[in-house]
């Protein structure tokens, strides 16, 4: 193996890797458009309840811990869909009541097209990232190719307006 991108959190587990943080992108709770949240005015965490959410898995992390009310307490969803399969959480998402939590950026094409849209509850705090990274083996020096292709990939993903700069070394 050369080098691997992934999810840093994914990555940590690992003593044979030297991990370098990549670029943050921001994560969210979004509906399809006719979804009946899309047209609420203001959406509480109260109002979530009704729903099934659909998310991966979010690096050993309880969901509910990131999704509270701003007293502290979990969202009672109707059920916790949890896949790896991007595709298959948004086919979930576009045909469905779920609430999809994913980022920004695995959802570009379809916040463009008005397919999916992001909802914001007032009393929950939705500014959670994740890390992507570059992982090397551990005590070898990536070619000198390796590299080019990681300063590309890395100036891609920071060219989508959902990516910063990651400003920690995993």
């Amino acid at each position: 193996m050369e080098f691997l991108i992934a999810d840093a959190g994914q990555l940590s587990d690992y003593s044979g890797l030297s991990i370098q943080a990549l670029c943050q992108h921001k994560g969210g709770l979004f509906v399809r458009g006719d979804h009946p949240l899309a047209s609420k005015g203001r959406i509480a965490a109260a109002d979530l309840k009704a729903f099934p959410l659909a998310s991966p898995a979010v690096g050993g992390i309880d969901v509910n811990q990131m999704l509270h009310d701003s007293s502290g307490k979990p969202v009672q969803w109707q059920g916790h869909f949890v896949c790896e399969d991007i595709g298959a959480l948004k086919t979930i998402a576009m045909e469905s009541a779920a609430v999809l939590m994913l980022s920004d950026l695995a959802l570009e094409r379809e916040l463009q097209g008005g397919e999916l849209l992001r909802i914001n509850p007032d009393d929950i705090e939705q500014n959670w990232s994740i890390t992507l990274a570059v992982a090397f083996l551990a005590g070898r020096r990536p070619s000198p190719a390796a590299v080019q292709v990681v300063q590309q990939i890395k100036h891609i993903l920071l060219s989508f307006g959902t990516v910063s700069a990651a400003s920690e070394v995993v």
